[in-house]
């Protein structure tokens, strides 16, 4: 539905105004959503524990157990010492030839 609807907006857009304009308008939606998702979409509960956030990851498991209707499950939350000392990614490092 997606892309019979960008052919159509393509078909209006394009012809009257341009494609810069017709790039505007596709990539908005896109961008709604990742601003909706900021407040929506919580934060992965292993990377809370890893930056020692604790509180906020078992906040986060117990709204994914009670969204799902389940009980929490028992036990506590730990990361693995070696990732703890391992250094972060850089974004260089996307580029670095493997």
């Amino acid at each position: 539905m997606g892309a019979c609807l960008e052919v159509m907006l393509a078909a209006l857009i394009v012809p009257s105004v341009g494609w810069r304009w017709l790039l505007a308008l596709s990539a908005f939606p896109s961008l709604a959503f990742v601003c909706a998702v900021k407040f929506w979409l919580p934060e992965s509960a292993r990377y809370n524990v890893a930056i020692g956030k604790n509180d906020e990851a078992l906040e986060t498991l117990e709204r994914i157990a009670a969204t799902n209707g389940k009980p929490m499950l028992l036990g506590r939350l730990i990361v693995d010492d070696d990732l703890q000392f391992m250094s972060r990614g850089r974004f260089a490092d996307l580029l670095a030839k493997v």
